[in-house]
């Protein structure tokens, strides 16, 4: 081999020895960049997954707290803190807490959503949790019913309290609103024996209007802007007994309407035809398409000392009557109408019995047809339909009604011990009174009714408070019982 030779194979030798240097090179470098790299991605996955823990801690610490806490949520409710020390807050804590959790009300308080956040460094994950209420429903306290009138707010197009004509009310007031001009009254409309209560850190003279004014200096609070004689409102001549503000929103919950009993045996038409002494009875449970009692005849339904439950889908009492035999101790009817009712001409039901003796249940949209000169003992619980009580007729017990209208006109007189209508508009015209307390969303008033409502106390043993969540036995509700539950994650 020449020496040439031997130096051009040893400088081929260099290059490949140095391009394989190269190589190596790029593949440390691109080795070391991915290993970076992956350590990166793997510290922001542990990073990840640790706010993700955070948020999934922070949900179930939200569970725990409602669980000890019950259920009266008030709007948007947070938790915020680290795994060791999770608590409740009035208000929202800063973001970027280790772990913020909101929690809203949803479906009438019977489900909650829980947004659950988690941050850890740079990292910020996010759980949502709906839960649902099992066992007893959720609600709050029940308000006592210890006013002539309680309404519960006023409306863009309506006034939560108004009054006109020569209209009173005796007894006490109330209203959660706070809205300006909310409560109206005209020149010869009263509230006696009670003071008029407004919506909690109001001024009851901006929340009133009346149409009694007098010189502002002979007001109790005359009005600085303006001169001596300038005329001013005058609201406390249409409240004697004088203004209170409220301590805390009242709450009147939504009744919950019991679903109708489907393992009843079917039973024929009961009709009151003409027979041989004219006797009709009533003496098994059971499921009618129709009941009628006509022709002034009474039909007769034997409790049993006990229970007797009747469902019907139309209920047609003209010029009829319904009593109640071997009541015993704690008998009850308790009657389900799933379409019509029909109470006209002189008809009665439970007439000269008790209230808690009768619970009729009514289940249909269209108006209950109640007219003429009847007479109804018992409780009446209307799932949404409207109430509209005219003529001269009476209602001894007490009104529940899901529905939005109530209207009561003529000479009505209902001693209802019990108007409970949340939701509704409540009317009163002509000479149209109730005894009792009226509970609704708002109120009016016209006419000559005096009064048009006068409180009287209830006995808490006639009233149904089965009707509400938990049952709340006369205080607040649920009692106890019930829990949360998961519905889902997100």
């Amino acid at each position: 081999m020449s020496l040439i030779s031997l130096k051009e194979e040893k400088g081929s030798a260099l290059v490949i020895v140095m391009i394989i240097m190269v190589v190596l090179m790029l593949f440390s470098t691109v080795f070391l960049l991915v290993v970076a790299s992956e350590g990166k991605q793997a510290l922001k996955h542990d990073h990840k997954t640790q706010a993700y823990y955070y948020a999934r801690s922070g949900a179930g610490a939200a569970l725990s707290w409602l669980e000890a806490a019950g259920y009266a949520l008030e709007g948007t409710t947070y938790l915020f803190g680290d795994l060791d020390n999770l608590e409740a807050a009035d208000s929202a804590p800063a973001q970027g807490a280790p772990i913020l959790v909101t929690l809203e009300p949803q479906a009438g308080g019977k489900e909650i959503t829980v947004t659950a956040t988690g941050n850890f460094h740079d990292s910020t994950e996010q759980v949502t949790l709906t839960l649902a209420l099992e066992g007893e429903q959720p609600g709050g306290e029940l308000s006592p019913f210890d006013m002539a009138l309680f309404a519960m707010a006023s409306t863009p197009d309506r006034a939560a309290i108004a009054m006109s004509g020569s209209t009173t009310i005796r007894g006490p007031v109330g209203t959660n609103t706070t809205g300006d001009d909310s409560i109206q009254f005209g020149w010869s409309t009263y509230i006696y024996n009670g003071t008029l209560s407004v919506g909690p850190t109001s001024d009851p003279y901006n929340v009133i209007q009346t149409e009694k004014k007098v010189r502002n200096d002979q007001s109790p609070n005359p009005d600085p802007n303006l001169d001596p004689w300038d005329q001013v409102e005058a609201p406390w001549l249409n409240v004697p007994g004088g203004f209170e503000t409220l301590p805390a929103v009242r709450t009147y919950p939504d009744p919950v309407f019991p679903d109708f009993p489907t393992d009843l045996p079917p039973r024929p038409d009961f009709t009151t035809p003409w027979v041989e002494g004219e006797y009709y009875e009533i003496n098994q449970d059971g499921r009618y398409n129709l009941i009628e009692v006509t022709a002034n005849r009474t039909l007769h339904i034997d409790l049993g000392g006990g229970e007797r439950i009747i469902s019907v889908n139309r209920l047609n009492i003209q010029q009829g009557h319904i009593k109640l035999k071997n009541i015993g101790k704690n008998g009850r009817l308790i009657l389900y109408v799933r379409d019509s009712i029909t109470l006209g001409g002189d008809s009665t039901v439970n007439e000269g019995g008790q209230i808690k003796h009768v619970m009729l249940y009514y289940k249909g949209s269209g108006q209950p047809d109640i007219g003429g000169n009847t007479r109804f003992v018992g409780n009446l619980f209307a799932e949404r339909a409207p109430i509209h009580i005219g003529g001269s007729n009476g209602v001894i017990g007490h009104i529940i009604t899901g529905g939005s209208e109530v209207t009561i006109t003529g000479d009505a007189t209902m001693h209802t011990r019990v108007f409970y209508a949340p939701r509704a508009h409540v009317y009163i015209g002509g000479s149209g009174k109730i005894k009792g307390t009226v509970i609704t969303n708002t109120f009016e008033a016209t006419g000559g009714s005096a009064p048009a409502i006068e409180y009287s106390d209830i006995d808490p043993d006639t009233f149904p408070f089965e009707i509400f969540p938990g049952g709340m036995g006369g205080g607040s509700y649920p009692p106890s019982g019930g829990s949360w539950v998961i519905k889902s994650w997100q």
